[in-house]
């Protein structure tokens, strides 16, 4: 048996979880709902829907690295992590400057920048 992750790690697992489908099915489902409820640019679904599936896809990872909870069945995951938020948060922070977008849209980019923050954190301290 190996490491085990700790406490923290496994809240942070959950937590991504729970964002990541949430977001996620409602990117896939209602894209043009979300858009009007926050005032959002929508100019095309399909790429939504696309996020959507992204965000259910590491949500749903995050979910067996949280079952899991050997460092090393979940290293993988943990970097996948730092990788995709870290590079979709500073995306976001980029469109809100030169898109003009909402500010709802900084709940977004915090939460990607959140995550990536956070699992940078956790892959230090578990290695």
């Amino acid at each position: 048996m190996g490491k085990e992750i700790s406490g923290g790690l496994k809240n942070l697992f959950l937590f991504h979880f729970v964002a990541g489908v949430v977001f996620g099915v409602v990117y896939m489902f209602a894209p043009e709902t979300y858009a009007q409820m926050v005032d959002w640019p929508l100019r095309e679904v399909p790429p939504y829907r696309l996020i959507g599936a992204a965000l259910c896809g590491f949500g749903i990872s995050s979910w067996l690295a949280y079952k899991s909870a050997i460092w090393e069945e979940v290293k993988i995951v943990v970097f996948a992590e730092i990788v995709w938020c870290g590079l979709a948060g500073l995306l976001m922070v980029w469109n809100m400057f030169a898109e003009g977008l909402p500010a709802i849209g900084w709940l977004n980019t915090g939460l990607l920048l959140f995550f990536a923050v956070a699992f940078a954190y956790f892959y230090q301290k578990e290695k």
